[in-house]
């Protein structure tokens, strides 16, 4: 019976002292969740730079296509404009 007592008494005080280390330890809970945040910030930047190389990647396609996409960026971008045409600028 006394050797029981003992071994509960020890398994208790390393119960204590192991939720002790998860708590507050520098690798415990805490640190987890921190981890756990930066994580999800990464994944919520991914994300967007994702969604900013795949429209890039479709203006690079659209550009590839034909010229008349790049007519219209040299049109829009540079103010190109054709021999037969006439520029007018209108001043508000």
């Amino acid at each position: 019976m006394e050797n029981i007592r003992w071994i509960i008494l020890a398994l208790a005080i390393i119960t204590v002292f192991l939720h002790i280390n998860i708590w507050v330890s520098e690798n415990g809970y805490q640190r987890i969740r921190s981890l756990s945040s930066q994580i999800n910030e990464q994944i919520e930047i991914n994300q967007v730079l994702k969604d900013r190389n795949n429209a890039l990647q479709a203006e690079i396609d659209n550009l590839q296509s034909g010229n008349e996409s790049i007519e219209e960026r040299a049109r829009s971008d540079l103010g190109f404009i054709k021999d037969d045409e006439i520029y007018y600028f209108v001043v508000e």
